[in-house]
């Protein structure tokens, strides 16, 4: 580097921000993970026993199951307990409505109505 030329033509060389950022970055050793299979599971956290068929009253779910049932066997409770239309909401869903299909028989139409039949 004789020359004042020479030594400007290696600075600007040098100097270039892409070539100080190359020479300044190391390599980082990327983490290692062992290459492992494990099925995905779709029953984690779930109860195993269905609510209705569990034996123990600890959780909110089990418990209005068991009261629902027990109302049912005494008779007690209201029309979703009794599992009966008392108020006759079906036949007044079919008499406001006669164009209604018959197989459907408006389900959850007559709930809607929430008045007792005339």
């Amino acid at each position: 580097m004789s020359s004042p030329s020479e030594f400007l033509t290696f600075y600007r060389r040098m100097a270039n921000p892409s070539a100080l950022k190359k020479a300044r970055m190391l390599p980082r050793p990327q983490p290692v993970r062992a290459i492992t299979y494990t099925a995905t599971r779709s029953d984690i956290g779930k109860d195993k026993k269905h609510t209705t068929d569990k034996t123990d009253r600890m959780d909110v779910q089990s418990d209005a199951s068991f009261a629902a049932r027990d109302s049912k066997a005494k008779g007690q409770g209201g029309a979703a307990t009794a599992q009966k239309d008392d108020r006759a909401g079906k036949d007044m869903a079919e008499k406001e409505f006669p164009e209604m299909p018959k197989n459907n028989a408006g389900i959850g139409f007559q709930d809607e109505r929430g008045a007792k039949p005339q």
